[in-house]
């Protein structure tokens, strides 16, 4: 039961990882609302160990079903083995919730998407099969539908627009004291058209290594269709930009 217990343990911190950074920073007063971005650096390689994890896990619990079975069933050994319980008990709607936090950071790729399925799909088996009593195992899987409800309804409408809209930055200039940036970008929002953006950014964040936090970016311009190619655009100060002649403080954009 050592390799159980080892992967059980893994699976369960990585499942509750974001989760609790997320928890920890709303506490820290520190979201989209106080007008910071939280961009987690390397979600997809997260999503993959994850994966990764669920998979082994999952395939050790088949691997040693009976034996697993017997363990957690007998009245005896359920003082010993609650670990393995509550483990059951838990991760089929932590990792809906897990997903949730993610989704809610915006998918990038369909393949993102595929990963968080692969990650659900291997806690819900392991709670519909293994999970002990009945009655927990039933609590577990009816606390599960409504985030996985969300997840898959998101995952579904992603899964066909990712890809419909793009953006590309043209151009990038400093501020006069190098606090702020101003980004030129062409967006292209599908069949709805394109247009010009001009965005500003604070350079100030803080590098988490698996996670950024910055300062919201401000959208000062929106323009038309390749006007991108022909704007002047430059600082007057660090808190005004002159676009076309024209004057745009960014103080009116907070």
């Amino acid at each position: 039961m050592k390799k159980v217990k080892i992967t059980i343990y893994l699976l369960f911190f990585l499942t509750i990882l974001i989760p609790i950074i997320r928890l920890i920073l709303l506490w820290l007063d520190i979201g989209f609302n106080k007008g910071y971005i939280i961009e987690f650096t390397y979600a997809i390689v997260y999503e993959i160990i994850l994966d990764i994890v669920s998979i082994i896990t999952l395939i050790i619990f088949f691997k040693n079903k009976f034996k697993i079975i017997d363990y957690i069933s007998f009245t005896e050994n359920i003082s010993k083995n609650k670990i393995i319980l509550i483990f059951l008990f838990l991760i089929c709607p932590l990792s809906f919730i897990n997903a949730l936090f993610l989704i809610a950071y915006g998918p990038e790729t369909r393949w993102q998407i595929l990963f968080l399925l692969v990650n659900t799909s291997c806690c819900a088996v392991m709670t519909m099969f293994f999970a002990r009593p009945l009655v927990l195992k039933i609590i577990s899987l009816v606390i599960s539908l409504l985030p996985a409800g969300i997840m898959w309804l998101y995952c579904f409408i992603a899964f066909i627009f990712i890809g419909f809209t793009s953006r590309t930055v043209m151009n990038t200039i400093d501020s006069p004291s190098g606090k702020y940036y101003i980004e030129v970008i062409y967006a292209d929002a599908g069949a709805t058209g394109a247009s010009t953006l001009v965005e500003v950014n604070e350079k100030c964040k803080i590098d988490l290594v698996i996670l950024k936090i910055t300062k919201k970016s401000r959208i000062i311009y929106n323009g038309r269709l390749n006007e991108y190619k022909n704007m002047e655009i430059y600082w007057k100060d660090d808190n005004c930009v002159v676009i076309n002649s024209k004057e745009y403080m960014l103080n009116q954009y907070n």
